[in-house]
């Protein structure tokens, strides 16, 4: 695959994403949602991260770089996992187009890419473990801020209703899917770079 073309269809997925998320926005904010609740989802924040990434490597082909889009390769797929397990048919406020962008089409392309287009330099395991951090990070503001903002994200995750034993399983057992899945990235994207 030529640097042109891969360069092309980064832009392409990356302008994608920021045209999907940028339409969900001014919807949702017309019909007054929160602004700082709109930008509390997992899949809103992992979409820019995403988008971010890939214009990086476009322009930038670092170690630096790839570290970014491994993380932001494990985050899609998680939240493409997560939504097609957990919220496929639930009621949310979102435009067609976009859910399917956001929570099918953009993991999938963030894969790919990843299967074709090594990283420049293998990842090692200290290196690969830090991607949790931003997930970690993720569900203790979602936890804290719940109760305060009286407002959750995702249904899984609102103690209130939910409870929090079934809070705190299924926070476990996303935790472990985000290892395993890091566990697979780093694996591909090794593996590859072996290749080449």
């Amino acid at each position: 695959m030529t640097p042109v073309l891969v360069r092309s269809y980064r832009v392409f997925f990356a302008l994608l994403t920021l045209v999907a998320v940028a339409r969900q926005l001014t919807v949702t904010v017309a019909h007054g949602f929160s602004l700082t609740n709109f930008f509390s989802y997992f899949t809103i924040e992992s979409n820019l991260l995403a988008a971010i990434a890939l214009l990086a490597v476009a322009f930038r082909t670092s170690p630096a770089a790839d570290w970014w889009r491994g993380l932001a390769v494990a985050s899609m797929t998680i939240t493409g996992i997560v939504f097609n397990l957990l919220l496929r048919g639930v009621d949310v406020p979102t435009i067609g187009w976009v859910n399917e962008v956001v929570h099918v089409i953009m993991p999938v392309a963030m894969m790919l890419d990843w299967m074709t287009v090594p990283a420049r330099d293998p990842i090692a395991w200290p290196a690969a473990l830090r991607w949790l951090i931003f997930p970690l990070l993720w569900l203790a503001y979602t936890l804290v801020r719940g109760p305060i903002a009286g407002w959750y994200p995702y249904p899984f995750l609102d103690v209130p209703v939910a409870g929090a034993v079934t809070v705190a399983a299924v926070c476990v057992a996303i935790a472990v899917a985000f290892v395993v899945t890091i566990a697979i990235v780093r694996t591909i994207g090794n593996r590859r770079v072996a290749a080449t």
